[in-house]
């Protein structure tokens, strides 16, 4: 898969894990670490580790209402995250 998509994903399930089980952060920043150790750095990963941010903090706010108007984070084709509420 896409690198950068792979990063979005793995951020935002430690972040999501971190969240419903903050006593077990070192495990899940252990696992992090050791799949994006794998991956070769450069702007695609950075872009990738910024979008799965992203999306935990909006899932995660209790400020951001349900609406249809909400367009969750994507990567455009320069590989910057863009979205709003």
């Amino acid at each position: 898969p896409d690198p950068a998509r792979l990063e979005a994903r793995l951020r935002a399930a430690r972040d999501v894990l971190v969240h419903l089980y903050p006593a077990r952060t070192a495990i899940y920043d252990a696992a992090l670490s050791t799949h994006l150790g794998a991956i070769a750095d450069g702007a695609d990963k950075t872009a990738g580790i910024g979008l799965g941010s992203t999306v935990v903090a909006l899932a995660l706010s209790p400020d951001i209402p349900d609406s249809p108007r909400c367009e969750w984070p994507r990567l455009t084709a320069a590989g910057k995250a863009h979205g709003s509420c």
